[in-house]
Order: structure tokens, then C-alpha cells, then sequence
């Protein structure tokens, strides 16, 4: 529920005092173009070493069902925002509802974009909240037998390298929860937010809820680790 909150109180404070601007208004700030830009890459980049340090030991067996259900993650985010057998299906939703690109034939944000075309007139889901509440979801679920576990937590904080990671990924955790309140209180409108809210729960409750529980690999990270705990 903290996503959903975190998506209403940022629409709200949108309704109450529009278009005020802000360093976060403008689309070039730091934080939007050096983090959340690139989030499943800064999601990836420290989530991998930490799993397979800190809960694998370095052990692959150990860490392929981390690196698993990482890469399921991966191609689901891959699929919604990123060009795959055609467009996206971001790209899809806004031209079935009515948008296209001023160049002719052209199908996909990213080329109408680089030929200098307008991308515009149809429902534009925010792939910002999309990719933060993914994100954040994602990480939560795999890390937080880290935080929680007694046993485990002590091991993460005596190693230096697991500790380094573990505060990146907290830190970054943060970041994510504070880019998708900044989205939600300047760009959008409310129903571009909440088909990306739908969307980066989707995968949440689906993987996490009724399908990874019931599989023997990779099952979820309880079940990876219970021999260490």
C-alpha cells in the first residue's frame, strides 16, 4: 500500500497547487536523468553483487535463484517499456488509444523521438511510476529476509562488502520511493498514473503472490535461504 499512498498524496499535492515548479519539475534534474533514467540498471548493478555475496557466499548454485528471478524481473520490465517483437507495450497502449507520431509509419516512441517527430494524442502510461514501484517491489522482496533475519543480518553487517551493498540498496530504495513521489506531483495525469501503478504491481502479485511460492526453483528467497538461517 505505501506505492499506492505515495502515488495519492503526490496527485493530491498536484490538484491543490498545479504547476508550481521545483529543481524536481524540471525533467533534466540530476536525480531523473543520472538515476531514475537508467533505475533497472542501478537496480540490477548493486542488487547481483549483494545476492551473491552476501546470501549465496559466492556459491552459484546458491545464487541462481536470485539471478532467476532477477532475470524474470528484467524481461518483465523489458517487455512493458522496451521495444520487444515490435513495440512496447507502452508504446502499443498509446497508439491504440489514439496517439501516433507526427512522421508517418513510424510505431515506437524511441524512433519518432530520434527523427526529430512529435510522440503525442494518446495515453501516455507513466512508465516512471511503472519502473520505481517494479523496482521497489522487486528489491523488497528479495532483500528484507536480510534485514528481518537475526542470524543473516549479523553475517551481511560483519562483511564489509556486504555491508557497502546492503546500505546502497537501502539508499536506493529510498531514492526510487522519493523519484515516484516527485512523478506523481508533477507529471501525468491521473489516469497515465495509475495504469503505471497497475503495472508495476502486476508483476508483484503475480511472481511474488501465487506463482514463485509453488515453484521448487526459484522458488522465493525464505525458501533459498533456509538452510542459512
Amino acid at each position: 500500500m505505501l506505492y499506492i499512498g505515495t502515488a495519492v498524496l503526490g496527485s493530491l499535492v498536484q490538484y491543490i497547487h498545479p504547476a508550481h515548479e521545483s529543481y524536481f519539475s524540471d525533467k533534466r534534474n540530476l536525480f531523473n536523468t543520472a538515476f531514475v533514467k537508467y533505475g533497472w540498471g542501478w537496480t540490477s548493478i548493486l542488487y547481483l553483487p549483494f545476492v551473491t555475496i552476501a546470501f549465496a557466499r559466492l556459491d552459484i548454485k546458491k545464487a541462481a535463484p536470485f539471478w532467476f528471478r532477477w532475470l524474470l524481473a528484467t524481461l518483465y520490465w523489458y517487455f512493458i517499456t522496451q521495444n520487444f517483437v515490435g513495440p512496447s507495450i507502452t508504446d502499443r497502449f498509446f497508439t491504440w488509444s489514439g496517439g501516433a507520431c507526427s512522421i508517418d509509419d513510424v510505431h515506437d516512441s524511441f524512433t519518432c523521438k530520434v527523427n526529430g517527430g512529435k510522440w503525442s494524442g494518446g495515453h501516455d502510461m507513466s512508465g516512471h511510476c511503472m519502473l520505481l514501484i517494479h523496482a521497489s517491489l522487486f528489491l523488497w522482496e528479495e532483500l528484507r529476509i536480510g534485514w528481518f533475519n537475526t542470524r543473516l543480518n549479523t553475517r551481511i553487517k560483519e562483511q564489509l562488502s556486504s555491508r557497502l551493498l546492503g546500505i546502497g540498496l537501502i539508499a536506493l530504495w529510498f531514492l526510487w520511493w522519493w523519484m515516484l513521489l516527485m512523478t506523481n506531483v508533477y507529471f501525468h495525469t491521473i489516469r497515465e498514473k495509475v495504469s503505471g501503478v497497475l503495472f508495476g504491481y502486476f508483476y508483484w502479485i503475480v511472481s511474488y503472490g501465487f506463482v514463485l511460492p509453488l515453484t521448487p526453483f526459484p522458488g522465493v528467497p525464505a525458501q533459498n535461504l533456509q538452510s542459512s538461517l
